[in-house]
């Protein structure tokens, strides 16, 4: 191949794909939203703590969910929430907090798929 014939072609591969190029950051669209998947595993797995008044940060809307997504999705990778247990040496919760495979993958699609809100119920 000529070297403007190589040129042309590296120029046509930039144009085509240049003008489609989707970055690290943009939300990808999902199918999973707050008011019909998210706020149920909030309300049976997080809000025992995660409440007004309660031992930390509300969850409890849509509005403070969203507001705190980023450290949400860190803390689930992590495996830093919801914790094993309330205290070392204090035992667990009543009921328990761990989220199903299921549940994870579910809160992880919101997280990654931004976030939607979803229809009222």
């Amino acid at each position: 191949m000529r070297p403007l014939s190589v040129l042309l072609l590296v120029v046509l591969v930039i144009a085509a794909f240049g003008s489609t190029r989707i970055g690290a950051d943009d939300p990808v669209s999902t199918n999973v939203s707050f008011n019909r998947e998210i706020v149920r595993i909030i309300q049976r797995k997080c809000e025992p703590c995660h409440t007004a008044g309660g031992l930390a940060f509300s969850l409890s809307d849509y509005r403070e969910a969203r507001a705190w997504g980023r450290a949400i999705r860190e803390e689930l990778v992590e495996h830093r929430m919801p914790p094993p247990v309330v205290a070392r040496g204090y035992g667990g919760y009543l009921s328990d907090p761990s989220l199903s495979t299921r549940e994870m993958a579910t809160f992880l699609t919101w997280l990654g798929g931004g976030m939607p809100r979803g229809d009222e119920q």
